[in-house]
């Protein structure tokens, strides 16, 4: 499949050299990272839901985000990839970039995937939250970041709902298997558990018995 490779970060570097490794022709060309094969546009420069939703109706429906943990090791063992509004041409290019063809995240309509992507990413950066430097631990320190860490996923969940509203009425805890939009499922999850977050903080701001 012929693929223009747009941009020239070393994230576009890593996901040529991925594709052309699974037998694609790739054209560079300057501009925002993004590839487009045939009539579609695929976006890895992040896309807020709001731009995400805007792109695709320009496109005419024909344009995806992917996102993912671009390491040079992903050049050659495939990249944990998420895709949003994936279909035809842009299945093929997500099937090239993870390990092996359909090991990748279907997360929902285009701009799901960079949402999710970052979720997943402020996550992971909590588990590092706990090993705090120096020789006492910092518990305020840790309070703060653990603040911020709420603070960023709320905006993130709040602005894909915004974006794609939740039913008013959703009863599954656990949506089943096969969901058809990861994303906003992740959203409504973290709204729920973020909404708890004012009491958790009176809890902590009472005193001590």
């Amino acid at each position: 499949m012929d693929i223009e490779a747009y941009g020239n970060s070393s994230t576009l570097t890593a996901v040529c050299t991925r594709l052309a490794a699974a037998g694609h022709a790739l054209t560079r060309r300057d501009g925002p990272d993004a590839l487009v094969c045939g009539r579609w546009r695929i976006d890895l420069s992040a896309p807020t839901p709001q731009a995400a939703q805007a792109l695709a109706a320009f496109h005419g429906g024909r344009y995806a985000d992917l996102a993912a943990h671009w390491l040079p090791a992903g050049e050659r063992l495939g990249f944990a990839v998420y895709a949003g509004g994936a279909a035809d041409e842009a299945c093929a290019v997500a099937d090239a970039l993870a390990p092996l063809p359909g090991a990748w995240l279907d997360c929902g309509p285009a701009g799901s995937a960079t949402f999710s992507w970052q979720c997943v990413e402020a996550l992971r950066y909590a588990q590092h939250l706990g090993l705090l430097h120096g020789a006492l631990p910092d518990a305020d320190e840790w309070l703060r970041r653990q603040q911020q860490l709420l603070t960023r996923l709320d905006e993130l969940a709040g602005r894909y709902l915004a974006c794609h509203p939740a039913p008013a009425v959703y009863a599954p805890a656990f949506p089943a298997a096969g969901h058809p939009h990861f994303a906003q499922a992740l959203a409504l999850w973290l709204s729920h558990v973020l909404a708890l977050r004012c009491a958790w903080q009176r809890l902590l701001e009472q005193p001590a018995p």
